[in-house]
């Protein structure tokens, strides 16, 4: 799991996050969002985002969904050309994979554990 400990900026905003191969939380004091990955094929990944509000809030009077969601789709847009850039790379014929960091890519492979479990392989490639 990735804790990304709070900057003092963080913390006096009320800001956390929490990440892990196939989950991601980011809570603000006002609101949580929480993202699933769920591996569908090697070129396709299932992203689900979820936003939290207070249970009383009322949209347009308490909070405004547009200001709310839109650093989470611009961030979401940006990621998502990442990685289709990422998957031109390795689809590429030249690319050879090399090996996960033990230390700072261990979410990379527990993502594969998920992924190689979902498709029926338990591939040792990485």
């Amino acid at each position: 799991m990735f804790y990304k400990p709070p900057t003092p900026l963080d913390e006096a905003r009320g800001f956390f996050q929490w990440h892990t191969s196939t989950f991601e939380m980011v809570a603000s004091p006002d609101c949580v969002a929480v993202m699933t990955y769920t591996p569908l094929a090697p070129n396709r990944t299932r992203i689900t985002q979820t936003f939290l509000v207070p249970e009383k809030a009322e949209a347009g009077t308490d909070y405004d969904p547009g200001t709310l969601f839109e650093l989470h789709k611009l961030a979401r847009e940006q990621d998502n050309q990442l990685c289709t850039s990422v998957q031109k790379g390795v689809t590429n014929p030249a690319y050879v994979p090399g090996p996960f960091n033990d230390i700072y890519e261990v979410e990379n492979l527990r993502f594969l554990d998920v992924y190689w479990k979902l498709m029926g392989d338990s591939s040792d490639l990485f």
